[in-house]
């Protein structure tokens, strides 16, 4: 992921996290009503994200569904970086 881009998703990541959880609290209910962070809260977020989007990246290992996901994505026809 480009560092250029990384302090945007990592603040995505804690912002849509808060709004998850209020829709938790909610009992699920994202239609009735609608939640959401207030903009002090996404800045404070925000700022907690940075240290994040910095942070050195670590490989993550191959898992067993990684295999079956590539055999999907060649079975529809699309490119695969392996």
């Amino acid at each position: 992921m480009p560092l250029s881009c990384r302090p945007a998703i990592a603040s995505a990541r804690f912002i849509y996290g808060a709004i998850g959880r209020e829709i938790a609290r909610a009992g699920h209910d994202s239609v009735t009503r609608r939640a959401h962070t207030s903009t002090a809260r996404k800045l404070v977020m925000v700022v907690r994200a940075l240290p994040v989007a910095f942070a050195p990246v670590r490989p993550v290992a191959a898992g067993p569904a990684d295999a079956l996901l590539v055999e999907l994505i060649r079975a529809a026809g699309l490119p695969v970086e392996v």
